[in-house]
């Protein structure tokens, strides 16, 4: 387990590393625990993986604080539901393209039409995609 935080400047600092059994939520909370103990405050913005586990450590200990899903993670996920290797290219690109909206709106929009596009040839793409709920 590794948390990087991410100062206002930009520079990256690991805040804590630390081995665990699984990654059930007992030891993803445990982990953010320690990192609360040892004096971690003024948390803005949670990126993550989607991991259930860890989704709830940090519902419990972080809840006040927003939570985004990691979009490397996002897109990993979505391309692995790909069960055509020929449309990942136009797939990753719309994803990339729901990513890069200016507003919501546009990247609701946006994930329609991807939605829209692809429901029958890559529904587990989709519904990855669509997990993340711009």
């Amino acid at each position: 387990m590794v948390a990087i935080g991410i100062a206002e400047d930009g520079c990256r600092s690991t805040l804590g590393v630390s081995c665990a059994l699984s990654e059930a939520e007992v030891h993803w909370r445990g982990f953010l625990e320690s990192l609360q103990q040892r004096g971690l405050h003024g948390v803005r913005l949670i990126v993550s993986d989607n991991h259930q586990g860890l989704r709830s450590a940090i519902k419990a200990r972080f809840g006040s604080i927003p939570h985004q899903r990691c979009q490397f993670h996002l897109i990993q996920n979505a391309m692995d539901h790909m069960p055509k290797i020929a449309l990942r290219s136009q797939v990753l690109e719309q994803l990339r393209a729901i990513l890069r909206a200016h507003n919501k709106p546009t990247a609701q929009t946006r994930l329609r039409q991807m939605v829209d596009t692809y429901s029958k040839s890559s529904p587990g793409a989709c519904r990855v995609a669509g997990s993340q709920r711009p």
